[in-house]
């Protein structure tokens, strides 16, 4: 969601690999949630050999909602292949690595389902790359 020049919010629709304009970032809101009730998800992505994987995109839809739902992504791994993803509240997610610029063909790699409490931090939720 953007705001627009009334400071109204509005949906923004990106297709796959295609670019928006949205506009003058001054007027933007950084979103800045209270990290002492954030709700997040964090583990460690290895390789096939158990080595952990640097760069890469985790992300969260949550369950069963098809298509149309919202799409979460935590910051590149770090060079100890760690992540740390923040959610909005609780619910039933399934998590994925992103290694495409496709939602749609990310959300079919979405294999692992977890289920937390608003303001809960899950430790050690490892993904594989395969």
């Amino acid at each position: 969601m953007v705001k627009d020049e009334r400071s109204m919010l509005r949906s923004v629709e990106v297709t796959e690999n295609g670019l928006v304009e949205l506009g003058d970032m001054a007027a933007g809101e950084i979103y800045n949630p209270d990290l002492t009730t954030a709700t997040r998800v964090s583990g460690t992505v290895r390789d096939k050999q158990g080595n952990p994987v640097a760069k890469i995109i985790i992300a969260a839809v949550p369950a069963g909602q098809g298509d149309k739902s919202s799409l979460f992504l935590a910051p590149d791994t770090g060079s100890d292949g760690t992540y740390t993803l923040r959610l909005p509240g609780g619910g039933s997610y399934k998590l994925g690595i992103w290694t495409t610029n496709s939602a749609d063909e990310a959300r079919r790699s979405f294999t692992k389902t977890i289920q937390i409490d608003s303001g809960d931090w899950l430790l050690n939720v490892d993904l594989q790359l395969d």
